[in-house]
């Protein structure tokens, strides 16, 4: 039981870090930065980056939105700078790829870890990948892994 509260936590501890890193101005500093989050999965990342863009809209001043922020929102430092990895995740699948934008989103199958996917799971997520556009699926599977990790 421990380590399924362990490992569920451990995905949205992630949100910390991202935010801390998105709020510290690191990847407006260095805009070709790549900062992946790995084994996190991604339907927790629209919340993540809608609270990101309505708090930066809420308490930073506007001359450090001009100034310090370059005149961009936390979402955009997030898709120009950062990519999930998912490899469980069925529930509003394109719709979270879509929100997240397809360049910043990667499958993965966590092999060999004991939260791999098994055959049941496979099914599902390849049921759901299948209904992705062509283009966007490519993307997922393939494209931004080897654009991320150059190995194109």
């Amino acid at each position: 039981m421990h380590l399924a509260v362990y490992t569920t936590n451990s995905f949205f501890s992630n949100s910390w870090l991202i935010s801390n890193i998105v709020f510290s101005g690191i990847p407006l500093r260095h805009p070709r930065l790549k900062i992946v989050s790995g084994e996190s999965g991604i339907s927790w990342l629209p919340f993540l980056l809608e609270a990101m863009d309505f708090q930066w809209h809420e308490n930073i001043e506007a001359e450090d939105k001009r100034d310090f922020w370059q005149g961009m929102m936390p979402s955009e430092i997030y898709r120009r700078n950062f990519f999930a990895s998912f490899w469980f995740e069925t529930t509003a699948l394109a719709e979270h790829i879509d929100f997240l934008g397809a360049d910043t989103v990667m499958f993965e199958t966590d092999f060999p870890h004991g939260t791999a996917l098994t055959d049941r799971m496979t099914e599902e997520v390849a049921g759901k990948l299948a209904k992705l556009t062509p283009e966007v699926r490519k993307k997922v599977l393939h494209d931004t892994a080897a654009r991320v990790y150059n190995l194109q």
